[in-house]
């Protein structure tokens, strides 16, 4: 759109926003102004401007009955709005209204993809003519409207389970000329359907659903080929299973995944499953604060057949950082298809058997290994032993606590300060033999659980003495032949050492490391 319609466009939406206030529910201001920016449309072009019964008039604007419905749901009680519109703004301004217009700032219940995301998933495609695609969740269909003006020769269909997003999705494709086949349907009951690309952002508030669900036939496909589930599976994975489903073999699917699903306990067989059966081309770790419904790093997992080894893509600084969203530029989509092609330093391709046990498909736990580390080597093979140390209340350490030197001591992380083990650890009694696995000796290594900051100790006593350890730190046994405990920590609490540990932990909120997170580490040695 030039200056000129944008700016009248904003009129047109504030015009809207004034004459609704405080008569429509806020949740349901978007839907009212696209119904009566419709409609207005409608009677413009029918000339037919001086209308006094809308309701009528409704009845023969559309052949579609969803359409209909909708219209008289939301303007009931608006017919003044429409014929005030009618008579304040042209049909271009009001046609680029509906068409260009997400309202997502008025209307937070609607989960609207960014256009570069779209963008960026349309390269990842490369939808050919005489194709077919298919928009899962489509919603209001942003992205089959961006797909037809690049390839207009490929066939098009899109489903969405929101009645409500149907209609201003027909509306939408009515009123751009866009030749798109639009279904209200639950994409997880989908069966017998065959495309050659697929796009999907489907909702992330789903955050499991019940497996004994008997119509979701993406549950009966896992159950089928896994054998039991767990009581609550993650829905991305049912999404990406209905997907796979409905994929022609040698085509292509691109799905919005969020960061939890690609390595929680819970969907360790299906990730198995689907990384097994060779059906993940590439993870995409995006950065955070993209969406406008989630702040979360967002991942973009690319699905086809026969895949032998796995891209896994760190795309989370490629953004143009706002105060409050981040961007992809052009720029920025060029550096994640480039990473791709030509796996490039935030790329690292993973042979499908080399993956670990828990099948975990997070970029960031890999993209590490493929940086330059000279003398590198996986923490693990330095690692004699890992333990957690003890876990316990607050009132039943101060009943242990000991006004009198002993030769027991407890830490916590809060006596750990920039690598240093403070001097005023408290003496403890004479401790229960359960607690003795917890103690360290001379020459222990601490490293803590959680981040973002990581404490790291190397811990050096007297003969007699030990310290119980609190359960937020690992305590590692290290073959001290080939590294240098003193090195290890200067390393581990350099940046570039803590930028390790990030990549190796897991977690959006609460970021933590693992076992198995610690011995895949690669570090200099």
């Amino acid at each position: 759109m030039d200056n000129f319609l944008v700016s009248n466009v904003l009129k047109a939406k504030q015009f809207f926003y004034d004459e609704l206030k405080g008569t429509v529910l806020k949740q349901n201001v978007a839907k009212t102004v696209y119904a009566a920016s419709y409609v207005a449309i409608k009677l413009l072009e029918s000339n037919n401007t001086n209308v006094l019964d809308i309701e009528s008039f409704i009845d023969g604007v559309s052949d579609t009955l969803q359409i209909r419905d909708y219209l008289k749901s939301y303007l009931k009680g608006q017919e003044s709005v429409v014929l005030k519109a009618v008579n304040t703004f042209s049909l271009e301004i009001l046609k680029a209204l509906v068409i260009n217009e997400d309202f997502s700032e008025q209307d937070k219940t609607l989960e609207v993809t960014p256009q570069s995301i779209i963008d960026l998933a349309l390269k990842l495609l490369k939808i050919e003519e005489n194709e077919s695609i298919a928009d899962y969740c489509c919603g209001r269909g942003a992205f089959s409207r961006t797909a037809i003006l690049e390839c207009p020769n490929a066939s098009y269909i899109g489903y969405e389970i929101n009645s409500d997003n149907v209609a201003i999705a027909k509306i939408r494709a009515e009123l751009s000329g866009v030749k798109e086949d639009i279904k209200q349907y639950d994409v997880l009951t989908i069966k017998d359907k065959s495309y050659d690309k697929i796009f999907a952002n489907y909702p992330f508030r789903l955050k499991s659903v019940s497996t004994n669900d008997s119509d979701n036939t993406s549950l009966q496909f896992l159950s089928n080929n896994i054998g039991v589930l767990p009581k609550k599976a993650s829905s991305d994975w049912l999404f990406l299973t209905s997907i796979i489903n409905s994929l022609k073999i040698g085509g292509k699917a691109v799905a919005l995944l969020t960061p939890n699903s690609a390595y929680n306990t819970i969907d360790t067989e299906i990730r198995r499953f689907f990384v097994s059966n060779g059906f993940i081309e590439s993870v995409i770790a995006l950065p955070e604060n993209l969406l406008d419904y989630t702040a979360i790093p967002t991942l973009m997992i690319v699905l086809s057949f026969n895949n032998t080894n796995i891209s896994f893509i760190d795309a989370t600084n490629e953004c143009v950082r706002g105060r409050r969203k981040n961007t992809l530029t052009n720029e920025n989509i060029s550096n994640i298809l480039d990473a791709v092609s030509n796996k490039t330093k935030i790329c690292c391709s993973v042979k499908v058997e080399d993956l670990n046990n828990t099948y975990e498909l997070h970029p960031q736990r890999y993209v590490v290994h493929n940086e330059s580390i000279a003398n590198g080597i996986e923490f693990g093979e330095v690692i004699t032993n890992v333990s957690r140390g003890a876990q316990m209340k607050a009132a039943d350490l101060d009943s242990m606590v000991s006004d009198t030197v002993e030769d027991t001591r407890y830490l916590t992380l809060n006596d750990i300060q920039d690598g240093i083990v403070g001097n005023s650890l408290p003496y403890l009694k004479e401790l229960n033999p359960k607690l003795n696995k917890y103690c360290v000796k001379d020459r222990a290594f601490l490293i803590s659980k959680n981040g973002p900051v990581f404490k790291t100790a190397f811990i050096t006593l007297s003969d007699n003495e030990c310290v119980l350890v609190n359960g937020n730190m690992y305590i590692l046994d290290l073959d001290y032949s080939r590294i240098n405990p003193y090195y290890l920590q200067a390393l581990l609490e350099s940046e570039f050492g803590q930028e390790i540990i990030r990549k190796a932990a897991v977690g959006t909120a609460l970021i933590t490391l693992t076992v198995e997170g610690l011995k895949n580490m690669i570090i200099p040695v």
